[in-house]
């Protein structure tokens, strides 16, 4: 790829990433309250990924580093709200037996409504 596209890459990475921070801003203002949405985490998972590649391409350790652990806790975090949301589904009540929240689609933790 050519120092341009390169360029052009990074630069995508990072909006994706800046557009992970706004997706999350949008919708919590929505909420009225700080919301986690599921958005968050997949802008989280493809700018730390497009990052990454770009780091490695620079040969730059210590942005490798950040954005290599980044991607790892982005991919955990993605799994752990996969699990909350299916067994927040499974439940009958009114609340979710493991967070307490009510079981509304705008208030357990994943499900918010990410309309713009």
């Amino acid at each position: 790829m050519s120092p341009t596209g390169w360029i052009v890459f990074g630069f995508a990475g990072q909006a994706a990433f800046f557009g992970r921070l706004l997706w999350q801003w949008i919708c919590s203002e929505r909420a009225g309250r700080l919301v986690m949405p599921m958005g968050f985490v997949y802008l989280s998972i493809i700018g730390s990924g497009i990052l990454f590649v770009y780091a490695a391409q620079q040969l730059d350790p210590v942005f490798m580093a950040g954005q290599g652990v980044g991607f790892v806790v982005y991919i955990r975090q993605l799994f752990i709200s996969l699990k909350h949301r299916r067994l927040c589904r499974a439940h009958t009540g009114a609340t979710c037996p493991h967070c307490g929240l009510p079981l509304e689609s705008d208030t357990v933790p994943g499900t918010a409504k990410e309309t713009a």
